[in-house]
C-alpha cells in the first residue's frame, strides 16, 4: 500500500486500465498494449514543451546570474502540470490498445439503432438531413474537430492560472471518463450509422469539391485514429463537455466562449454520422457523472493514501 499510495488518482486509474489489458493479452495470448499517441496527442506533447521553454527563457532571463534554485522554484507550477498532463496523455495514449480486443466482440449497432428509433420514431441523422447544404457541412467539420481545441484551453488557462488543485481535479474527472469510456467499447461495441445503415440517408454530405476536401481533414485528423467499434459512448461528446463545465465552475467567461462551440459539436456527432443520437447522450450523461464523481473520488483515494491533497 505504501508503494500505491505514492500514486495519484488519475494515475492509479491508468494503473487498473493497464492490469485489465495486461490480462486480457495473457487471457488471449496475445500481446494487446499499445502507447500510442495519435495526433492530438502529440501536439498537446508538442504545446507543453512550448509552455516549459518559454518559462525557462523568461525565468532566466529575469535573473542577473544563473541561480537554480530560483530556477527551480519558477518552474515548480509547470512541473508539476507536466505531472498532470503525462497522467492524462496515458489514459489517451492506451486507447490504441483497445482495437484488437473489441475485434472479437460482436457488434451492438442494432440495439442502439432501435434506441434511437424508440426515442425519435426514425434514424436522427434523417431528421438532420433537412439541414445538409456544402457550407452547414463544412461548420459541422469545424464544430467536430473543435475538441482538440477545447481540452488544452482549458487545461494550459488552468495551469497558467496556476489552478494546481483545480487543474488535478480536472485531470482526475478526464481520466476517469477515458476509463468508463473505454469500458463502454468493450460492453457495446458499434461502428456506428456511417457504416451500419449507410442505406438509410437519402442525401450525401459530400456533394462538392469544398465537402469532399473537409471530409478528407476528417479522414486525416479523425478517422485515421479512430478504432473501427468506439461509438457508444461517445466520448467526443463528453471530452468537450467536461472542460465546459469545468469552465462554468472556475472560468464563467470561458465557458460564455465554450458553449456555442459545444453544443454545435454535440449535434455534429449526429450529422455527421459518425453515432447514434444514443451514443451522444450517454457522453453527455458520462460527462456529468464524471464531473460529479471525478473529485469525490479522488478524495477517497487521497484518505487512503493518507496524502493532504488541499
Amino acid at each position: 500500500m505504501k508503494i500505491l499510495a505514492r500514486f495519484r488518482f488519475e494515475e492509479m486509474v491508468f494503473l487498473i486500465f493497464f492490469s485489465l489489458i495486461l490480462f486480457l493479452s495473457i487471457s488471449e495470448g496475445e500481446i494487446f498494449l499499445h502507447l500510442y499517441g495519435d495526433r492530438f496527442t502529440h501536439a498537446f506533447s508538442l504545446v507543453l514543451m512550448i509552455v516549459i521553454t518559454i518559462k525557462l527563457h523568461f525565468a532566466m532571463y529575469s535573473m542577473e546570474k544563473l541561480d537554480w534554485r530560483q530556477l527551480g522554484d519558477s518552474l515548480q507550477p509547470v512541473l508539476r502540470g507536466s505531472r498532470d498532463f503525462l497522467s492524462l496523455y496515458m489514459c489517451l495514449a492506451m486507447y490504441s490498445s483497445m482495437e484488437p480486443i473489441l475485434a472479437l466482440r460482436p457488434l451492438a449497432d442494432q440495439w442502439l439503432i432501435k434506441a434511437d428509433r424508440f426515442i425519435f420514431g426514425t434514424d436522427p441523422g434523417l431528421l438532420l438531413e433537412s439541414w445538409i447544404t456544402p457550407n452547414v457541412t463544412k461548420g459541422m467539420v469545424f464544430a467536430y474537430l473543435a475538441l482538440f481545441f477545447y481540452l488544452p484551453l482549458v487545461f494550459f488557462t488552468l495551469l497558467a492560472r496556476e489552478r494546481q488543485k483545480d487543474l488535478r481535479i480536472f485531470v482526475a474527472r478526464l481520466s476517469l471518463s477515458l476509463f468508463l469510456g473505454y469500458l463502454g467499447y468493450f460492453l457495446v461495441p458499434a461502428v456506428g450509422p456511417m457504416y451500419s445503415i449507410p442505406q438509410v440517408f437519402t442525401k450525401s454530405l459530400w456533394s462538392n469539391d469544398q465537402t469532399v476536401a473537409s471530409r478528407q481533414v476528417l479522414e486525416i485528423l479523425v478517422d485515421l485514429n479512430r478504432l473501427p467499434r468506439d461509438c457508444f459512448p461517445s466520448m467526443h461528446a463528453c471530452l468537450a463537455v467536461i472542460p465546459l463545465l469545468t469552465a462554468f465552475t472556475t472560468m464563467p467567461l470561458l465557458f460564455l466562449f465554450l458553449l456555442p462551440g459545444v453544443i454545435l459539436l454535440l449535434i455534429s456527432t449526429v450529422y455527421l454520422r459518425y453515432h447514434y443520437a444514443v451514443d451522444t447522450m450517454a457522453g453527455v450523461l458520462l460527462a456529468i457523472f464524471c464531473f460529479w464523481a471525478g473529485p469525490r473520488l479522488a478524495a477517497r483515494w487521497n484518505r487512503l493514501a493518507g496524502r493532504d491533497e488541499s
